[in-house]
This record gives C-alpha cells, structure tokens and sequence, in this order.
C-alpha cells in the first residue's frame, strides 16, 4: 500500500501564490483609484472655497465703496488695471468706518495676480491666475469705460460708476465679477469727510 501524501505540491503553491498575486494588484489599483478621485474631489472642493472667498472680498470692499467730500485726496479713481477709493468695508479695518483702499492686477510671469493695498499699506493677494489677463470695466447709465471718470466726459459723470466688472480671461474660461456700487455716487455737503 502506498503512503498517503501530507502537503502540497510546488505546482499547488505556485498557483495559489499567482491568485494571491493578482487579487492584491487589483486591491492596489482599485485603492489607488479611490485615492485619485477623493483628491480630485477635495481639490475642487477647495478652488471653489477659494473661489466664494475671493468673491466675497472683491464683492465687499467695491459694493461699499463711497463718494468723498472736498478735499478729494482718495477720490475714487478707476484705470484698466487699477481702483482707488474709500471704503466702508475695507479687509482688515472696522466695518463702517471709511478707508482707503487699491485693487491692483499685476501679470507677471505669466500669472495674473489680484492685490489688494490698504491704507497704512498692507498688501494682500486676493486670486491668482496662470496665463490669464485681466481687467476692469466701469458702467455707467448703460455705457462701458475702460476708466473712471471718463477721460472726455469728466464733468458729466458722478464721482462713482454705479457698476464695476472685473474680467479674468483665461484659456479655459472667463470669468465675471459684477459689482453694483448702491448708495451715493455723487459726495453731497452731508457726506461724511475723512482723512486719508
């Protein structure tokens, strides 16, 4: 009688071993893939978080901007590539109180950048965008300027325009932001006068 075998033979464990082998791969892919989408997803989550955020600030300081009363050192001034003005609602000062402020877009490098300057000159990076261009646009009683005041209009026109447009052109997209400036457009002998 032969001996009943106790074990497995090399052609036993080598396939077993081949099995092992894939099911791990297909683990590792498969959490590998896992692990790409659920960046993916944070990263987006996190552009539109820095998206409302920007928004927010540029939204706040232009909507509560406001005229000034003679002397007009800071008067609201507006180029293509530059606002200067008081605020309301300036980043970092007591709301309500009025201040100077400047909203800068600078390309350098190829990447757009946003800054914003406060009066005692501290200066903050509201967005950035690579290989973008970028610019503001005034509107007023349903016409377009590329500045404020108007250069052949200046008499005309009230201190403030009652809407500005920052424009981002990028590759992939543009985008908008709108602000409509409420109240006053125009300082009045009742309107509050600071020292800037």
């Amino acid at each position: 009688m032969k001996k009943k075998k106790n074990g497995f033979t090399l052609l036993e464990v080598l396939v077993v071993l081949v099995l092992l082998s894939m099911v791990t791969a297909a683990l590792f892919e498969g959490l590998s893939f896992t692990m790409r989408v659920r960046n993916g997803i944070f990263s987006q989550i996190d552009q539109q978080r820095i998206g409302v955020l920007q928004s927010h600030w540029i939204r706040s300081v232009i909507a509560a901007t406001i005229p000034l009363t003679e002397p007009r050192e800071g008067e609201f001034l507006g180029k293509k590539d530059t606002i200067t003005g008081a605020s309301t609602n300036t980043l970092g000062g007591v709301p309500g109180a009025p201040g100077r402020y400047t909203l800068t877009l600078e390309n350098k490098d190829n990447v757009l950048k946003l800054n914003y300057t406060d009066q005692y000159g501290a200066k903050y990076t509201l967005g950035t965008w690579e290989g973008a261009d970028g610019k503001f646009v005034y509107i007023d009683n349903f016409k377009r300027f590329d500045r404020w005041p108007p250069l052949a209009l200046i008499k005309e026109y009230q201190q403030l325009p009652e809407t500005i447009i920052l424009r981002i052109d990028s590759v992939k997209q543009t985008k908008y932001w709108a602000v409509s400036i409420p109240g006053r457009h125009e300082a009045k002998s009742t309107a509050v006068q600071i020292g800037i």
